[in-house]
């Protein structure tokens, strides 16, 4: 199930927990037939100053390993 505003479950190589917030994270999925990766998860994040000002043009994805 996906989930919302976390530190990822998973580690991804560029996340600074101080300074940047989960948007939403999607799992590997044989139910929904999603794979990301390596049956990993796709994280979309972006940095919590960003957020404030309503900067979404700065979104990160990433896959995790």
């Amino acid at each position: 199930m996906p989930s919302m505003g976390h530190v990822p479950t998973r580690f991804i190589h560029e996340f600074d927990s101080e300074n940047e917030i989960t948007l939403i994270e999607f799992p590997s999925s044989q139910l929904m037939n999603w794979r990301f990766g390596d049956v990993d998860n796709l994280v979309v994040t972006m940095a919590t100053k960003d957020l404030d000002a309503g900067r979404y043009d700065r979104i990160k994805a990433q896959i995790t390993n």
